[in-house]
């Protein structure tokens, strides 16, 4: 890995990454990120620290919505350039490198600072990373695509949900603006549902009721995670690739219309389209951790903590309490925050473990975890705020004037996902010319 940082730093200290005519950056001016995927250049030395936070918070969410281990195969290099006074660029590739894949994300804000949604970008290079990390070298020439857009624009709901509690009533007057959109069209970007802030809203709103509606599948997120794996290969048949990866949808258009559409009302007429922020996800997942227990022969309840099993197990209502425990942990779920939610599959697995009468080993789990609780909490407590690329690269303090640069805010479109890996001559083909085409 060493080797590949040290490709990757000669090539953005060389100005390969860049036709810009700005002077190169500096091979110094680098910070890489707590779990050494991504790494950020950029000028200004705070600048570079928060945004390899920011890109460690997505990625840990991802983890937590995938379920998964950090096992990432390849670098994340992002380029942040000094504001221009032309539109801001945006650019992401996958490029092959002489020591593997790499994915590529530069980014040059242009006078209007809001035009980059950083928070945006960097999921999709994540996810692009993620699509690939499995799969033969794709070299330079190669086509490639990118995660689809209604994973993208829904993963940004899921996580906003963060900043308080929302819920989809919020959307119900969009929604009842006009005919449901059929589900086709989210699944195949259909460019013509943007172009305007109501539209853009829209795409938003229904990508995230795909995604939730998917999870709700058996097995779902499993089936959306293969969905994401596979989507190098199926993302020109998006239709097919959903029944095909989530068979209890059925193949028939219209059995698929009529889940979609009962869905998507279900959701926003409901609380179950509500999602609960991290403050509140571990305050209801500390409330699931109690047991309810019948205690004496009038019928009188007692509440114990999951901890004092060794108290309520030789209790006759011992099972049915911690049955009632179980189902309340699979309602809740889908509604805790990502990163709470593998937290919460520790504690299932301490209930599963205790109604099958096991009780060796019960007490270290409940240890760690409400370690990982813990450490969740003092993760999110610990996240950057959201900054201002000008005011970073450009000036010694920070106003909060100009704070949209990271602006968690719908973005315009930034093209067509997909593009051809490429490389660049020089420095041992260590990346491509991020700008778009003359």
């Amino acid at each position: 890995m060493g080797i590949r940082i040290a490709w990757l730093a000669l090539a953005v200290a060389c100005g390969l990454l860049s036709n810009a005519p700005a002077a190169p950056f500096d091979a110094r001016s680098r910070t890489v990120s707590s779990s050494a995927q991504v790494l950020v250049y950029s000028q200004n030395a705070e600048l570079r620290t928060r945004a390899a936070s920011l890109a460690e918070d997505i990625k840990s969410q991802l983890l937590g919505f995938f379920g998964e281990t950090d096992q990432w195969r390849f670098p994340v290099v992002v380029s942040i350039e000094p504001a221009g006074s032309d539109p801001a660029v945006i650019r992401l590739n996958l490029v092959d490198t002489p020591d593997g894949m790499s994915v590529q994300l530069q980014v040059r804000p242009g006078t209007d600072p809001a035009e980059v949604h950083l928070e945006k970008h960097l999921l999709r290079a994540l996810l692009l990373e993620r699509m690939y990390r499995r799969r033969e070298r794709v070299r330079a020439g190669d086509s490639y695509l990118e995660a689809p857009r209604w994973l993208v624009e829904g993963l940004l709901v899921f996580r906003r949900f963060r900043e308080g509690s929302r819920s989809l009533s919020q959307y119900r007057l969009l929604l009842g603006a006009q005919n449901l959109l059929p589900v086709e069209e989210i699944l195949e970007n259909r460019v013509e549902l943007l172009g305007s802030p109501t539209a853009e809203a829209m795409d938003a709103v229904y990508s995230y009721c795909l995604i939730r509606l998917l999870m709700d599948q058996p097995e779902g997120r499993a089936g959306l995670v293969r969905l994401v794996e596979d989507w190098p290969d199926c993302g020109n048949t998006p239709v097919e690739a959903l029944g095909s990866h989530f068979p209890s949808l059925g193949v028939s258009p219209d059995g698929l219309r009529k889940w979609w559409t009962l869905g998507v009302a279900r959701l926003a007429a409901t609380s179950e389209g509500t999602m609960l922020d991290a403050g509140e996800s571990e305050k209801h997942l500390v409330r699931l951790l109690q047991v309810e227990v019948v205690v004496n022969s009038d019928g009188s309840r007692t509440r114990f903590e999951l901890e004092q099993f060794e108290e309520f197990l030789p209790l006759p209502d011992a099972r049915r309490g911690l049955k009632a425990a179980q189902a309340a942990m699979l309602e809740a779920g889908s509604r805790l925050h990502f990163m709470f939610q593998p937290v919460l599959a520790q504690y299932e697995a301490v209930v599963v473990d205790l109604l099958a009468g096991k009780k060796r080993g019960v007490a270290e789990k409940i240890r760690k975890a409400d370690r990982a609780r813990l450490d969740v909490r003092h993760r999110l407590d610990g996240i950057a705020d959201l900054l201002n690329h000008y005011e970073a690269t450009q000036m010694k303090g920070f106003s909060g004037a100009f704070g949209g640069l990271l602006k968690t805010v719908p973005a315009r479109p930034a093209g067509e996902p997909g593009g051809k890996t490429e490389t660049v001559p020089g420095v041992g083909a260590a990346g491509r010319d991020l700008l778009p085409p003359k």
